[in-house]
């Protein structure tokens, strides 16, 4: 048969014995092929014509081998009814045509048996065909069953393991410290309107705060539950704050004060230069300058203040809210963490509402009533701008020791308030270290407060504040501790 490659290179294939195709005989092209459609149905007809015959063949001779069996079985079917009716003497003996019968029949019988075991070994039969696909059927299904039984078993003994580690000791252990938590939140209201009263005088949250302040005492820890509730309330630690602030940061200037003051020294150095007097000139200007930076640090503390402040009482009610979605969920450990937290921001809330307006930063700086070369004793030295008058004004070290008290008792109040929070989680070990913090850092603020110790040293536990206002100087001391522990590994 030509290949496709003959039809275009005018090659034969060698059982057609077809001519090439000229080069160039593109019009005979349509009756060449056509000639070879009709020589393929030829040659398939003959195919399809031999392979009739030689299955005709096949039948033929299985039709004689059974002809011939069926003869055989006939002849020795015969012998036997002729021997059992002439009943002889020598009835045991058998005829020589009769052996000669039952001979050719084994040997068909043996012959057909063993076509039939060759057909079955080879598997091409099909019955042997049908069996092996059952088997393989059957293995399969098997197989399936044994896997599936497998993920089954395993899958059972997790769920068992599971069951007894969540049933074991651990449950045993923490049963009476949720069985106390559920109680406090089953009497917690489950009204929203508790939600919005924020000056009741002991609502819900109140109490289960004493709940959870109950739970987790140890009578290996008596002595340390002992000294952290000797350390003072917040009450009393917000008085010892106020009192260690002094009068002049306790009362600090208000915006419209420093407005005035402003006015006022602008007046003077306007009036002074015009009168020619280019000392008292350069000394109005130098207050000037100081009048309006505190004035400046007043609005931002003041904004920043009411900010807070609002946003503390937000985050509180958010918190507080979240407390009560938790115990209506039945989630408990995410009830306790929220009421901790509210807890926290309630404090906080409350110490911003008692120390009053931000204390700015520059509160303390040099009094505007007291000239520079008057303290000094002697007059300030000629400039040339404004900049080298204002550059000659500095700090008053009454006011950084202020600074440095408000420092120690932001640092004192966040160290007492983490050695409360750590011993009622059950953090016995983070608890001490809390509390010898505590110790330290009012033993820093007391040498303070009596001048054992220099204004220029540091808290012991490095507790660096960048800031004066109370509430910036906790929430930096509380970032700094928080460092420490990390570097401490609690």
């Amino acid at each position: 048969m030509p290949t496709m490659r003959g039809l275009f290179t005018g090659r034969t294939a060698p059982e057609t014995g077809l001519e090439p195709e000229p080069a160039g005989a593109g019009g005979a092209s349509g009756g060449k092929a056509s000639e070879y459609r009709e020589r393929a149905e030829e040659r398939r007809r003959q195919a399809a014509e031999r392979r009739a015959e030689a299955s005709d063949e096949r039948r033929a001779r299985v039709q004689e081998r059974k002809r011939q069996y069926a003869a055989a079985k006939a002849h020795r079917n015969g012998a036997v009814r002729a021997q059992q009716v002439s009943a002889t003497p020598e009835q045991g003996a058998k005829p020589r045509d009769s052996a000669a019968a039952d001979v050719a029949a084994e040997q068909v019988q043996r012959a057909v048996e063993g076509r039939k075991g060759a057909a079955d070994a080879s598997g091409t039969s099909p019955a042997a065909r049908k069996s092996k696909q059952h088997a393989a059927n059957g293995s399969g299904k098997r197989e399936r069953a044994v896997e599936r039984a497998r993920r089954e078993a395993r899958s059972t003994a997790m769920a068992e393991k599971e069951l007894a580690a969540l049933m074991g000791g651990e449950v045993e252990s923490e049963q009476d410290e949720a069985e106390a938590l559920e109680r406090a939140l089953t009497e917690m209201s489950d009204d929203d309107s508790d939600l919005a009263r924020p000056g009741a005088p002991r609502d819900d949250i109140e109490a289960l705060m004493e709940t959870l302040k109950a739970m987790g005492d140890d009578d290996a820890d008596r002595d340390l539950l002992a000294e952290i509730n000797a350390i003072p309330d917040e009450d009393e630690a917000a008085q010892l704050e106020r009192e260690l602030r002094g009068d002049a940061a306790a009362s600090p200037a208000s915006v419209a004060e420093l407005e005035g003051r402003e006015k006022e020294a602008k007046a003077a150095a306007l009036s002074a230069k015009r009168s020619g007097d280019m000392d008292a000139a350069r000394v109005a200007l130098r207050e000037l300058k100081l009048v309006r930076a505190q004035l400046e640090e007043a609005r931002r503390a003041a904004t920043e203040s009411a900010d807070a402040e609002v946003a503390l009482a937000e985050e509180a009610e958010a918190t507080k809210r979240a407390a009560v979605e938790h115990k209506r969920a039945g989630r408990l450990d995410e009830a306790k963490g929220a009421l901790r937290r509210y807890k926290q921001l309630k404090a906080a809330l409350d110490a911003q509402s008692s120390s009053g307006a931000a204390v700015p930063q520059s509160a303390g700086a040099v009094e505007l009533s007291a000239p520079l070369q008057d303290r000094n004793g002697t007059e300030a030295p000629d400039a040339a701008s404004s900049t080298e008058l204002g550059a000659l004004a500095g700090p008053d070290p009454a006011v950084l020791h202020q600074r440095a008290l408000r420092r120690a008792a932001a640092a004192a109040s966040l160290a007492r308030k983490d050695a409360l929070e750590h011993r009622r989680a059950g953090r016995m070990v983070e608890a001490r270290a809390a509390l010898e913090r505590f110790k330290t850092l009012r033993a820093h603020a007391e040498g303070l407060e009596r001048g054992d110790e220099p204004v220029a040293s540091e808290p012991v536990s490095r507790q660096r504040t960048l800031v004066d206002d109370p509430q910036a100087a906790l929430s930096e001391a509380r970032r700094a501790a928080q460092t420490a522990d990390a570097a401490l590994g609690f």
